[in-house]
């Protein structure tokens, strides 16, 4: 039956839109005048979810013009729809005038429809980056959310990093955009497997925790994310430097020796290699002569060596006991699991000796004529 004349009740607002949080079991809707309640059943609302319909098993008063719609608790993610009326009168019994064209009671002008959605699971992991065996310094872990995440909810001690030696290793997190975490930390250069823990307290935006097991409980211990990064790196290892315990100065003297690769992963060139003479056994300090300097092109496989040599000139002018130092990746062009193995020294005695004499004409006195056969 249509009414004509004098506008009816309408829906002005309902508790629910959005995404909202499982579980859902009740609905608030709050009328434009009092209504009379007799008027307001449960076969006045429809509510529809991914499963179908819900049956509505109860309506409470909460006001004149609010009610609460009361049904079993919904856990299921996804659309929802909540349809009221028409037949909902006012106290003069006129029935709902939804669409304000001043008929009642049409069955499909004068319904209020909603929609909302539910989710019912916090967010997951889906993956870390870098992956697989990692070649150079880690110090960096961007972690990616299938969800918005609540970002005042994520701290550091939401994540455990550990070494290959269980040592804990502190980080810091950066938000990138919504759903990523980038980890910050020291850089690591230990060869091995570094295991990352995220969560369980995490939360989406609707204040959902982490529920990595899939039950019916998140936000427990097992809920948190579990993965581990792998740090493959060479590690060059000079040894074996042999070389004339004495020789005068100004000759060339051969140095052999062996760079290994004691790491896991190849150390793949070019890199620096140098030999170096120092009046005393400290490399680095003011006292060193550069003697040879050169670039590596061979790669040297992980456990694999290398034998070296080179042929160096002692420079004149020098006499005494001094260090030879052979440096490799003097400018740190390989990334290694230990910086301070690449450098062996051998102990030599320069004795003295002259230059080559070096004869220039640098004038010549003639007179300025003479005959021919003369003195």
């Amino acid at each position: 039956v249509l009414t004509v004349g004098g506008a009816g009740p309408q829906v002005t607002g309902v508790s629910v839109q959005g995404t909202l949080p499982a579980p859902v079991s009740t609905i608030s809707v709050r009328f434009s005048e009092p209504i009379l309640r007799a008027s307001f059943t449960p076969e006045d609302v429809t509510l529809t979810g991914p499963s179908g319909d819900v049956a509505v098993t109860q309506i409470v008063q909460q006001g004149d013009d609010l009610y609460q719609i009361v049904f079993p608790a919904q856990n299921d993610a996804g659309a929802y729809t909540v349809s009221i009326g028409p037949g909902v009168t006012d106290l003069a019994t006129v029935p709902m005038d939804q669409d304000g064209d001043g008929v009642s009671n049409e069955p499909g002008d004068d319904v209020f429809r909603a929609m909302f959605a539910i989710d019912n699971a916090g967010p997951s992991v889906l993956g870390v980056e870098p992956t697989g065996p990692v070649n150079t310094a880690l110090s960096q872990i961007l972690i990616d959310f299938d969800q918005e995440l609540a970002f005042d909810t994520v701290g550091g001690d939401d994540f455990a990093l550990t070494g290959p030696d269980g040592s804990a290793i502190g980080v810091s997190v950066t938000p990138v955009g919504l759903t990523q975490v980038r980890l910050n930390f020291t850089a690591q250069t230990t060869s091995g497997d570094y295991t990352l823990s995220v969560g369980p307290a995490i939360t989406d935006r609707l204040g959902l925790a982490m529920n990595e097991d899939g039950d019916a409980i998140a936000g427990e211990p097992e809920d948190a994310f579990t993965t581990s990064v792998t740090v493959a790196l060479p590690d060059l290892v000079v040894g074996g430097l042999t070389a004339p315990l004495a020789a005068p100065a100004g000759t060339v003297v051969s140095a052999t020796w062996t760079t290994t690769n004691a790491g896991v992963a190849d150390a793949v060139a070019p890199w620096r290699e140098q030999i170096v003479l120092s009046s005393d056994d400290v490399l680095g300090n003011g006292d060193d002569q550069l003697l040879v300097d050169r670039i590596t092109s061979a790669d040297v496989a992980a456990a694999g060596v290398a034998p070296r040599q080179a042929d160096v000139t002692l420079p004149f002018g020098l006499e005494g006991d001094f260090t030879l130092f052979v440096v490799e990746d003097r400018a740190a062009q390989v990334v290694e699991s230990d910086e301070t193995n690449n450098v062996d020294s051998i102990g030599i005695t320069i004795t003295a000796s002259l230059p080559p004499a070096d004869l220039i004409v640098d004038a010549v006195q003639a007179p300025s004529a003479a005959g021919i056969g003369g003195p």
